[in-house]
């Protein structure tokens, strides 16, 4: 079942995505993840839930962030354009090859070499509740690394 929320003339969906680092320098890593802060489409909402909120990974390189999206600025089109904005390139210099893992649909983005891996946490048209237990599957299989010690 679909999770929609309706905020003014937007539809939204509070979903899961990670972003990871497969090989940008510091001040570029650092330039995409203030860039991802601020994306999300209630991020004044009362309810802290509801605004754009993350965590990075124990070595800095890795993201997961929870927020109200459009599913459509998620698309492999849209996220091309969007990384063409943030790091100031033509956004024809910017390649994708596309995967599935069991914790949903991964991009990887290219540009002079693998530079970013996008996983949308239960795929773009799923409902809040199987976004968010993908991504603590993800989190459960990789605990070392996102420093979780109790169990999910």
């Amino acid at each position: 079942m679909r999770t929609w929320l309706h905020w003014g003339r937007y539809n939204v969906n509070r979903q899961y995505y990670g972003i990871e680092d497969l090989g940008m320098v510091k001040e570029q890593r650092d330039m995409l993840f203030a860039a991802l802060k601020g994306l999300g489409r209630n991020n004044l909402h009362p309810k802290p839930n509801y605004r754009n909120h993350w965590r990075i990974r124990l070595d800095g390189k890795a993201m997961i962030f929870e927020g109200d999206f459009n599913d459509e600025d998620w698309t492999v089109d849209s996220m091309t354009n969007w990384l063409s904005q943030v790091f100031e390139v033509n956004p024809h210099t910017i390649s994708a090859s596309l995967a599935s893992t069991g914790y949903g649909p991964t991009a990887t983005f290219i540009r002079n070499g693998a530079k970013m891996r996008m996983i949308a946490f239960g795929g773009l048209l799923t409902s809040w509740q199987e976004s968010h237990l993908k991504a603590l599957a993800y989190l459960k299989a990789n605990k070392l690394e996102w420093e979780i010690f109790e169990e999910l």
